[in-house]
């Protein structure tokens, strides 16, 4: 199975416990290490860091949602995220939002977007304060939940909780964003 970089997880495991301390460490030299050397130079990441060959798995394409979450954890784990975050606006807006799917030069291979990568986009650019872009994103997700058949999901047709679980934690950290 899967398991994901949480920084924030692993920065409270290892105050409570020291055992934790490298794999927190561990766990920030992947991230400073899992950028995918593309042709076009692109900010993309590796999603898969086989343990016993100790090396990434190589991808035909991006999960995008995948991507957002290594993105969150580097901005954690301050590491320098500005290229991360000019890619992200820049595909933003020439597709008119974000997709599930991308290949390796930042061309959409899926048309199908959800909740869960607009709240992780918003999560990301609330960090950044960056309002504009905030009011693009909470465009997109209007449009998302405004679709009568399924709030949460645009060409694919299916629902997940795991979308409507990540737009709530994005409205509790806007208003956590405000209270500060």
């Amino acid at each position: 199975p899967r398991q994901y970089i949480d920084i924030v997880a692993l920065s409270i495991l290892s105050q409570m416990n020291k055992r934790y301390e490298d794999v927190l460490k561990n766990s920030i030299e992947l991230l400073k290490e899992c950028k995918i050397k593309t042709e076009n130079n692109l900010p993309l990441c590796y999603e898969v860091f086989n343990v016993k060959n100790k090396k990434f798995e190589k991808i035909k394409e991006i999960n995008t949602l995948t991507y957002l979450i290594v993105v969150y954890n580097k901005r954690f784990a301050g590491l320098n995220i500005e290229e991360d975050l000019k890619f992200l606006k820049e595909i933003f807006k020439r597709d008119g939002g974000l997709y599930s799917k991308y290949d390796l030069v930042g061309n959409p291979t899926s048309k199908i977007k959800s909740t869960a990568i607009y709240a992780y986009l918003k999560i990301i650019f609330l960090k950044e304060k960056d309002d504009e872009f905030i009011k693009k994103i909470d465009q997109e997700i209007k449009v998302l939940l405004s679709d009568k058949r399924l709030p949460v999901s645009e060409g694919e047709g299916k629902l997940y909780s795991f979308d409507l679980l990540t737009l709530l934690l994005s409205d509790l950290e806007e208003k956590n964003e405000k209270s500060d």
